[in-house]
């Protein structure tokens, strides 16, 4: 079944190539301005700022970070891999992807229904 922008919202054929969500030409550019995705050096605890992402599949990127502790006497500049894994749903996309199948997570419990004893 081939799916048609036009009515479906879907895109189809040369559009999934370049499209970074289906894993496209796009997917693997170096990240350009919006928000910076940052972590903490697990050695110095100097902050590590984004500089490459790479998908592996339309739910599995790796992220290059590299620390900001690069000058000074008490230099650490240590660059990492970590991964980034899509695993579930909370609110449903109004455009779903059909190659796409994740869980559908479990609603919040309510956190006073827990802090107090029933009865």
């Amino acid at each position: 079944m081939k799916y048609d922008k036009n009515t479906t919202g879907a895109k189809s054929g040369n559009d999934m190539e370049n499209d970074t969500r289906f894993g496209g030409a796009n997917a693997n550019r170096r990240h350009q301005g919006g928000s910076t995705l940052k972590q903490i050096c697990p050695h110095c605890g100097a902050v590590a700022t984004t500089r490459t992402t790479r998908t592996i599949t339309p739910l599995f990127r790796e992220l290059r970070f590299q620390c900001t502790n690069v000058e000074g006497d008490d230099v650490c500049g240590h660059t990492f891999v970590a991964a980034l894994t899509i695993e579930r749903t909370i609110v449903p996309s109004a455009r779903p992807n059909p190659r796409i199948n994740l869980p559908i997570a479990q609603p919040r419990t309510n956190r006073t229904a827990l802090a107090s004893p029933a009865g």
